[in-house]
């Protein structure tokens, strides 16, 4: 593996993650209903490859079925599902920087609350206590806070000091554990957006929810990893088990850095890295897959320490230079946390432009745009059967699926 990343290929993952656009087409509307319980988002590149627009609506269950845009409502990914609030964030191509919450009334979606953020302020993650909504903003090194309500600026928590390299951390992703708020921090340098590739270390900032003020940032170095947590796209990937023990997802510069990438933890009533504790994704065989993964894209925790997950194999790029657009590199796996063992899922093998993951009931959802099929295909993990085309058909890549009710 490479030491250094190309320019080209850090923006072509970053395209390629942060891609979407609309879709006019013909096709008839779907029916109302009321028993819509699934948030789902779809994009679709420009002609040029370039990103546009992404869209975001309700649909009923998984039954087999076909869904166009008409109905569809203008989002950017990544979208929370919090109770009854759906929150819409810019992250950091949004050309309005709006920061929006949404309702769901009669099986529609419903703007509840919106507000103007900071110029560029690249806001891709949020996090939410008791009333207050702590807002990410990774190009300006703070931290926003807002009423979880109105949407009302409260203040800025400016966390600029803690960048390694340069003048911001880059805040990422966040969770909200008692009455602390755990930030990851990418430590992105440069314009290449990834961290340095000389420095394999994962940073996660602490900071008091009763003062809004920073304990410390903790550091791990004996890992080899990188970059925790997915810019943008993967809200899930710094999550909480069922004994409130943190995990993080650390993806080590889209796996081009040559570090080692995975899982670190943070136990329950712990404030620094657990140091017995390092799963190392890119040494790890897959079973039923000949090629091993460089990171994991994209995470749904199911509980007894069961992640499903996509990962990306670079084994299936083609040579001598990578298609970001046609290269089929993104696998479904199941991820054993205990074990610490992964299993790929059915034959299907996706774009970078599909790679969602989400949980209904008891089944898991892939979104993912294969040779012959694209949409949500469905896995049972009672059967282990993957099904074998897209259930949730859709124009334009599946982006998220979330079960909202």
């Amino acid at each position: 593996m490479k030491k250094t990343i190309k320019k080209w290929q850090a923006l072509a993952f970053i395209a390629i993650l942060l891609m979407a656009s609309c879709s006019s087409d013909d096709k008839p509307d779907m029916p109302d209903s009321n028993k819509k319980d699934v948030l789902i988002g779809t994009s679709l590149a420009n002609n040029d490859g370039s990103m546009g627009a992404a869209y975001m609506q309700l649909i009923e269950g998984i039954e087999p079925q076909s869904y166009n845009n008409k109905r569809a409502l203008p989002t950017f990914d990544p979208n929370y599902v919090i109770g009854d609030d759906i929150y819409s964030l810019p992250g950091w191509v949004a050309p309005e920087n709006i920061f929006t919450k949404y309702g769901y009334e009669n099986g529609e979606l419903v703007e509840k609350a919106k507000t103007q953020l900071p110029a560029s302020a690249g806001a891709n993650s949020l996090a939410v206590k008791d009333n207050k909504i702590y807002v990410s903003y990774s190009y300006l090194g703070k931290i926003g806070i807002y009423d979880k309500n109105t949407l009302k600026h409260i203040k800025n928590i400016d966390i600029s000091s803690y960048g390694v390299g340069d003048g911001n951390p880059d805040p990422c992703q966040m969770i909200v554990r008692d009455n602390t708020l755990f930030v990851a921090l990418n430590q992105i340098v440069g314009a290449d957006h990834v961290p340095d590739p000389t420095r394999a270390k994962v940073d996660v900032l602490l900071i008091d929810t009763k003062t809004d003020e920073v304990k410390k940032m903790i550091t791990e170095s004996s890992a080899g990893m990188s970059m925790p947590t997915v810019p943008e796209t993967d809200i899930h990937s710094i999550f909480m088990d069922e004994n409130k023990d943190i995990y993080i997802n650390c993806i080590s510069g889209f796996g081009f850095l040559g570090h080692k990438a995975g899982f670190l933890r943070i136990k329950n009533g712990e404030e620094d890295f657990d140091s017995n504790y390092q799963f190392d994704i890119t040494s790890t065989p897959i079973e039923g897959e000949a090629n091993k993964a460089n990171y994991v894209v994209r995470i749904a925790y199911a509980g007894g320490g069961k992640v499903y997950a996509t990962v990306n194999i670079p084994a299936y790029y083609s040579t001598p230079r990578p298609n970001w657009f046609e290269d089929e590199t993104i696998f479904p796996v199941e991820i054993d946390l205990k074990a610490k063992t992964i299993k790929r899922l059915g034959t299907a093998k996706s774009t970078n432009f599909a790679t969602a993951v989400g949980l209904y009931k008891d089944k898991v959802v892939f979104g993912l745009k294969t040779q012959t099929s694209n949409g949500f295909f469905v896995y049972d993990p009672t059967t282990g059967k993957m099904s074998d085309k897209a259930v949730i058909n859709v124009d334009g890549y599946p982006l998220f699926f979330t079960e909202v009710k």
